[in-house]
């Protein structure tokens, strides 16, 4: 009886160890129901990824921020219980440490820390720095956002720097550059064109 107790706590044991993998110092991101410590690689996020994290770097090879601005219907949610459903679920993918996606990338992820990418990104969370090309995007974005053309939230705490700032909810920081929209702000627009629900103004606002 002792014995298949104990070769029964080991089968869970083992069970437990192989539903989440732990992984160092290389490994695939690609791979579900694992942590990885230092260098996290694989070809892009799909959303059948789930349960993975890297703590470190992460390169992704593909990914399919060049398509990013043909993708139809608004990036981010466009309501209070759209974004509420979407930031309440568990991201398919965490990222602890610096993420670089030459091409750019896309999905239910979360990043802390810093997010590099080409073309596009659009992520569900962000904590930390956002830098890259063309567009960038996330629901929620805590921290500094930087890009040439444009930055698209639904909720800002920190500051967007693009061409173009557009955040659907509430900015609590500054936007900065030709045109600035938001609902609701918390700080300061500052472009050729700023318009929030209380004011419309060039230059400044409020």
């Amino acid at each position: 009886m002792k014995l298949l107790s104990t070769i029964l706590l080991l089968l869970l044991s083992l069970s437990v160890y192989s539903q989440n993998q732990m992984k160092f110092p290389i490994w695939t991101f690609n791979t579900n129901s694992t942590t990885i410590y230092g260098l996290s690689l694989g070809y892009m996020h799909t959303q059948k990824i789930r349960n993975v994290t890297t703590n470190g770097l992460r390169i992704e090879a593909l990914g399919f921020g060049a398509l990013i601005p043909l993708m139809p219907g608004s990036l981010i949610a466009t309501s209070d219980s759209i974004y509420n459903k979407i930031i309440n679920q568990k991201t398919g993918e965490i990222i602890n440490g610096i993420n670089i996606s030459p091409i750019g990338h896309g999905g239910d992820i979360s990043v802390n820390g810093i997010n590099i990418y080409g073309f596009g990104s659009i992520i569900t969370k962000s904590n930390g720095l956002s830098v890259g090309l063309f567009l960038n995007s996330s629901q929620r974005h805590n921290g500094i956002q930087v890009a040439i053309l444009g930055n698209m939230t639904y909720n800002i705490k920190g500051v967007q720097v693009a061409f173009f700032n557009y955040n659907e909810n509430e900015v609590v920081g500054i936007q900065i550059g030709i045109i600035n929209k938001t609902s609701k702000i918390k700080g300061l627009q500052i472009g050729l064109w700023n318009k929030n629900k209380k004011r419309s103004l060039p230059i400044i606002s409020w």
